[in-house]
């Protein structure tokens, strides 16, 4: 039994190497677009920053990113055959991670930001959602409610089982139905579908670069640098991070 056990703990840990250190490359064959508005300090309502994000789905796997890499990657590219970068053409935007999914709730999120390239692991089973009998209309499609408590705030959700994709934006998955609408109970942070399309795009990462680290290392990492950015911006009252995971 003893033997079984640390086989099992070896295996799960290859696995575990394995999707942090494996170069993404599949086919999507839908891609979902989500806004994505939020509010990111706790104390000022009167600032919201909407990003949009792109869903790549394929099979049994998908790529959440904002759609500003593309543009970014290809200037970048293009920089290899012209050898100058001008950086005021790059564009800008504060959503820079990566999430990558697969069937079995396996979760790789890598983020590319001010302090360097960074990636850690996480499993999506213990995701609880409580489907509702409420359903409602969003843009004449009829969705149903489920809420979740996760990262210490409470969620609610809007899908529609008819659409049998059980994914949708950031980290959320799993429900019998794809996300057409996510939010928080206190409305810090909304991800809403503006458009569904089918196609044949190929989607190649490479996060082998990235330095693996825990989950619970990476929040105070970004914290420190969203306070060094509002401290230089001589703002005379205590700016309150507010990640989307508050634990």
């Amino acid at each position: 039994m003893k033997n079984i056990i640390i086989c099992f703990c070896i295996f799960f840990l290859i696995s575990i190497d394995k999707l942090l250190a494996q170069k993404i490359d599949f086919v999507s064959n839908q891609l979902i677009t989500y806004q994505f508005t939020y509010q990111p300090d706790s104390l000022d309502v009167s600032v919201r920053i909407v990003e949009i994000m792109n869903l790549y789905i394929g099979d049994n796997q998908s790529l959440y990113e904002n759609v500003k890499w593309k543009e970014y990657d290809s200037i970048v590219e293009r920089t290899r055959y012209t050898k100058v970068l001008d950086f005021d053409k790059l564009p800008k935007f504060s959503i820079t991670h990566f999430i990558y999914k697969n069937s079995d709730s396996e979760l790789l999120f890598a983020d590319n930001f001010q302090i360097g390239r960074l990636k850690y692991f996480e499993n999506l089973k213990g995701l609880n959602w409580q489907i509702k009998k409420e359903k409602k209309y969003i843009d004449d499609y009829l969705c149903q409610k489920a809420e979740l408590n996760y990262g210490g705030r409470k969620f609610i959700a809007w899908f529609k089982s008819a659409i049998p994709i059980n994914e949708g934006p950031y980290k959320f998955k799993n429900l019998p139905g794809l996300i057409f609408e996510v939010y928080d109970t206190n409305n810090y942070f909304n991800f809403k579908l503006v458009q569904i399309k089918n196609t044949e795009q190929r989607i190649i990462k490479n996060f082998d670069n990235y330095v693996k680290i825990d989950k619970a290392e990476y929040y105070p990492k970004k914290e420190k640098i969203y306070n060094s950015l509002y401290s230089k911006r001589n703002i005379q009252r205590k700016v309150i991070y507010n990640p989307i995971e508050k634990k």
